[in-house]
């Protein structure tokens, strides 16, 4: 008689409302057939996201101080006209700046593939702008205490750089952005085009300072 079983009565079956396909995911299986959990990398992305998002709020300020710097210049009779251009200038590239930082960061928020692409132009960016730094402060003679503590660092900054280019070629980070270009392809051209960038306007920094003087 099964109707007086002294055992209880089985419990109900509990649902997963996460969804199968969705909590699958976050799961692989080694070549050994071990289930390993991938450890969720969106924590540093965020982090990347709210840096762009700080530089963008400082390129805009520095932006402003120019512009003001200008108008200051614009009330002098004696300034001079290359020293207004330059001004000028360097406003222009502090608002292209704050733009291109902002693209960046609302691009790594939204897990977008171009976000993906400005983040690692961003990463090589950050890299040959430390090497640029370094070589046009040895080429000024600058070998003090005070500029050795600021070589040290560029090269944390410049480690950090190459630290979340790691990242973003990752296989979890290029599914995450769906990001379908190989990443030797992906790095050969941001890094190209960053070097090209970044190198054209040390020359010119270099070149301008030798006139200068």
């Amino acid at each position: 008689d099964f109707n007086r079983t002294p055992y209880a009565a089985p419990a109900a079956m509990k649902v997963d409302t996460r969804g199968d396909a969705k909590y699958l995911k976050r799961f692989t299986v080694a070549d050994d057939g071990v289930v390993q959990k991938e450890t969720e990398s969106k924590g540093w992305f965020i982090f990347l996201g709210v840096v762009h998002i700080i530089w963008a709020m400082i390129y805009c300020a520095v932006a402003v101080l120019f512009m003001v710097a200008s108008a200051a210049l614009a009330m002098a009779e004696d300034s001079l006209p290359l020293l207004k251009l330059g001004l000028a200038a360097a406003v222009a590239m502090a608002f292209l700046f704050a733009a291109w930082s902002t693209a960046t960061g609302i691009g790594i928020f939204m897990c977008k593939p171009w976000g993906w692409w400005l983040g690692v132009y961003s990463m090589f960016w950050g890299i040959f702008d430390r090497i640029s730094a370094i070589a046009l402060s040895l080429l000024d003679g600058g070998a003090d205490s005070y500029r050795i503590g600021q070589y040290v660092g560029m090269g944390v900054a410049i480690l950090g750089c190459i630290s979340f280019l790691q990242l973003f070629c990752a296989t979890r980070s290029r599914k995450a952005f769906n990001v379908q270009t190989p990443p030797g392809i992906a790095l050969a051209i941001c890094g190209v085009a960053a070097f090209v960038v970044v190198g054209t306007i040390s020359l010119v920094i270099y070149l301008t300072g030798e006139s200068l003087d």
